[in-house]
């Protein structure tokens, strides 16, 4: 993180508070203010440089950013996980290290109720048990009576949340490599997981965090497993769990907004895009205090908007949005790693996108993207998604009529399917079918060829694995539409 680009990333309110809060300090003729008002206006950092002369620093910068740190601390304290629990502890240790015994008890009970949702007092046990121990003989009895109840029931939660965020990581991983399971291998990780994780199902309830983090997991598993309509009941008791209890978005804000956007995914997956669009207003609707998660969000309503416009046919619809998005977009993705943190949403936006360019006429700035994502992204952990834009670029050489490229590619294609072992039925169905349509052929027999290709892919699109071969691309679609040509 450059300092620049936090100061440049601060929202209009936030820059205020800065200001406000460096003056209440009196710190506004210092070198802070200056070195804070130059990143402002956006200076390059030789001006900046030249802005200070000698008192230009290292030191000064770190002395800055902690400064920046501290001011948005202050401004979003509502809003930061765990703090209002912060304050009460703090709170309890003022009043215990001045004698108020009582009143810190009282507090640290307070923190009690709070925080045993998301498992974070068991920190704070050991200070409730030595105020205890200078008050009262009952209240020492009663407390030593329910100790190891107490002490269980706070290790149990603590080890459910735990056993959730690891959860979190396995299927995180696994969804680094695929987003639908068709290899035998995954759909036996998979199963193996779901059955692991519904192990938990009952103790999950007990806490709202754990909850949050099961439907999260449980329903993106299920998606990649194929089981849509199931993920989709995890993903809404998400939603439902986050508008009676707020504050978990305080907590989540990442995982929340995903999770919202896994909801409209569902509901386009299954067709419904009436619902796809209701659900994509929530999503708008979702609280988000920061401009980074503002951005994120804005990011996430545009790529699955390019996916509703390509999915009903309003390829043109696809087109603006991309052109009226594209410099936000930029300066977005610049402020991320692409890799970390958008790969799979940024995926989805090429093939959507580029399948809007196709169907909107522009085929050769579609094959362009296509190309540029088959050639950049050899080493990418997607080989489902590698294989389908393999076969898409494909289908768009076909429709350019250039013999030479489709052989060259139709060899190139079938050297990666072997060395991946991804030679599934969708594969060899569409490979047997292009290389029949690059013998001879009368109108009659490709024709002929286009009718067994949509009878075959018809077929498998009611497997529910072999579908999953069509997330990224509808080729059936695309048959009919060529076959409608002829």
């Amino acid at each position: 993180m450059n300092l620049n680009e936090l100061i440049l990333g601060l929202s209009q309110a936030e820059k205020r508070y800065f200001t406000r809060l460096s003056s209440f300090q009196k710190l506004g003729k210092t070198n802070y203010m200056k070195l804070f008002l130059s990143y402002k206006r956006d200076r390059q950092e030789k001006d900046v440089k030249k802005d200070l002369i000698e008192n230009y620093s290292a030191q000064l910068k770190q002395q800055l950013k902690n400064k920046v740190l501290e001011s948005l601390r202050y401004f979003h304290k509502k809003s930061i996980p765990y703090n209002s629990e912060n304050q009460l502890i703090q709170n309890a240790f003022v009043l215990k290290s001045r004698g108020y015994w009582t009143e810190a008890k009282k507090v640290l009970q307070k923190v009690k109720v709070k925080s045993n949702d998301h498992g974070s007092f068991i920190h704070s046990y050991s200070d409730l048990a030595f105020i205890q121990s200078r008050l009262s003989k009952n209240g020492i009895e009663q407390m030593l009576e329910n100790w190891d109840c107490e002490v269980n029931a706070q290790l149990k939660s603590q080890e459910v949340i735990l056993q959730m965020d690891k959860k979190y990581l396995e299927i995180s991983l696994l969804n680094k490599e695929i987003e639908s399971a068709r290899k035998p291998i995954h759909k036996k990780l998979l199963t193996l997981y779901i059955s692991n994780l519904e192990s938990f199902k009952e103790v999950v309830s007990n806490s709202n965090y754990s909850l949050l983090y099961y439907n999260y997991n449980f329903g993106l598993s299920n998606y990649l497993l194929g089981n849509v309509e199931v993920s989709y009941d995890a993903m809404n008791t998400i939603y439902k769990l986050v508008n009676s209890n707020s504050y978990l978005l305080n907590l989540r804000k990442d995982l929340i907004l995903r999770s919202m956007a896994n909801r409209v995914l569902c509901t386009i997956a299954i067709g419904d895009f009436s619902l796809a669009k209701s659900h994509l207003k929530d999503l708008e609707s979702m609280p988000t205090p920061t401009t980074f998660y503002a951005s994120y969000k804005k990011y996430l309503i545009y790529v699955l908007e390019l996916m509703i416009f390509s999915k009903t046919g309003n390829f043109i619809g696809g087109v603006k949005a991309f052109d009226e998005y594209f410099i936000e977009k930029n300066d977005f993705i610049s402020s991320v790693s692409v890799e970390a943190f958008i790969y799979q949403e940024d995926i989805y936006e090429t093939f959507y996108y580029a399948n809007c360019l196709y169907k909107s006429g522009f085929k050769r700035k579609a094959i362009r993207i296509m190309f540029e994502f088959v050639s950049l992204m050899k080493n990418t952990d997607k080989k489902d998604a590698y294989s389908a834009a393999r076969f898409f670029y494909l289908v768009l050489l076909i429709e350019l009529n250039d013999d030479e490229l489709i052989y060259a590619e139709l060899r190139s294609i079938e050297r990666f399917l072997k060395e991946q072992k991804l030679f599934f039925s969708v594969e060899k169905i569409l490979l047997q079918f292009v290389k029949k349509l690059m013998t001879k052929n009368t109108s009659f027999n490709i024709r002929s060829h286009y009718n067994a290709l949509i009878n075959d892919l018809e077929k498998l699109k009611k497997d529910p694995f072999e579908r999953n071969a069509f997330t990224y691309f509808d080729f059936l679609d695309w048959a009919k539409g060529k076959l409608e040509s002829f």
